[in-house]
């Protein structure tokens, strides 16, 4: 056991003194005072007190790391001692502060710069070594990487429908024309389009921006659409719908379609031989095909839906209501 001793001579009653005691191990100590007169005769020691010094952590981690503009949580490796973050594009990595927390007592620093969380600026253009020490002084190197994020570049029309279509459309995307196809006796004046578009891109008539299944268009000639990518960057699309040729398209008197409006059953009767029978949402989308003569749209949405059947040579389409 470590025992100090400490005497002071030659001092008045009521004299306040005190002692620092460095560099102890850790362990338990126990103190008492003791009073002692001109003739050095000493008084009863006091109560025997005792303190603890704990050992010293040795723990040097980095645990959350996060700045103002990130696009999400930073990941932090704490075996590789690596933490990589992405910040918003257009983020100036040369100018940035960095809030963290570290493993308790331990400090970071960049080089010989002590960092403050919320408060150091660094630049961070290329990865960043942080210097953590334990309050031990045990250090250990980490590497903090921030990229930016990268805007999108791409602005294909991805997907193109028209409820009236009698077949997909066709997408060039060397080209960049969408050829498509409906039904005879469409109006070509005021159809609506439903799209899908390369992540982030948005479209544009003009200067008037489209959406997909809810922007009203006159198809009679080709459509430019201007597509214009996430980072800004744009490509035009020529879009060309055509009306079928009236001898494909089966005439009305030839069809039984009932009950219209439904409740969900729908029955076709005809004398011509059915190929296929596709049923599309408003949008354009199939949901449903058959080769049946009947159709079940009970677990449907109500609203209205293009009944289309195909026989070898012939279409016909016809609006359905559920209700």
């Amino acid at each position: 056991m470590l025992v100090y001793y400490l005497v002071k001579l030659n001092r008045n009653v009521g004299f306040t003194n005190s002692f620092t005691l460095e560099n102890l191990p850790a362990g338990v100590y126990y103190w008492s005072v003791q009073t002692i007169d001109n003739s050095f005769s000493g008084s009863e020691f006091a109560t025997e007190q005792s303190f603890t010094i704990g050992e010293l952590s040795n723990e040097n981690d980095i645990l959350t790391f996060s700045f103002p503009k990130q696009t999400g949580s930073a990941t932090i490796n704490s075996t590789s001692h690596t933490v990589n973050i992405e910040v918003t594009n257009g983020t100036n990595l040369a100018n940035l502060v960095a809030t963290f927390t570290l493993s308790d007592m331990a400090t970071a620093f960049i080089g010989t710069i002590q960092q403050e969380s919320g408060v150091t600026v660094n630049d961070f253009t290329g990865f960043v070594w942080y210097t953590i020490e334990a309050e031990n002084g045990e250090t250990q190197n980490w590497v903090v990487t921030v990229t930016e994020l990268q805007l999108n570049t791409e602005n294909d029309i991805l997907t193109f429908n028209l409820a009236e279509q009698t077949g997909n459309a066709t997408i060039n995307s060397t080209n960049h024309t969408v050829d498509i196809e409906v039904a005879n006796g469409t109006n070509l004046t005021n159809l609506v389009a439903s799209f899908t578009l390369s992540d982030m891109a948005t479209a544009f008539i003009g200067t008037t921006q489209q959406e997909s299944g809810v922007t009203v268009n006159d198809f009679t000639n080709s459509v430019t659409y201007t597509i214009e990518a996430e980072n800004g960057e744009t490509q035009d699309w020529i879009v060309t719908v055509n009306v079928a040729t009236s001898i494909n398209q089966l005439s009305a008197d030839k069809f039984s379609i009932f009950p219209n409006p439904t409740d969900g059953k729908i029955y076709i009767e005809t004398s011509e031989r059915i190929k296929k029978i596709s049923v599309l949402d408003i949008r354009g989308k199939i949901i449903l095909e058959t080769t049946k003569n009947k159709i079940d749209l009970t677990n449907y949405e109500t609203g209205t839906y293009i009944l289309k059947i195909k026989t070898k040579n012939s279409i016909f389409t016809k609006t359905i209501i559920k209700e």
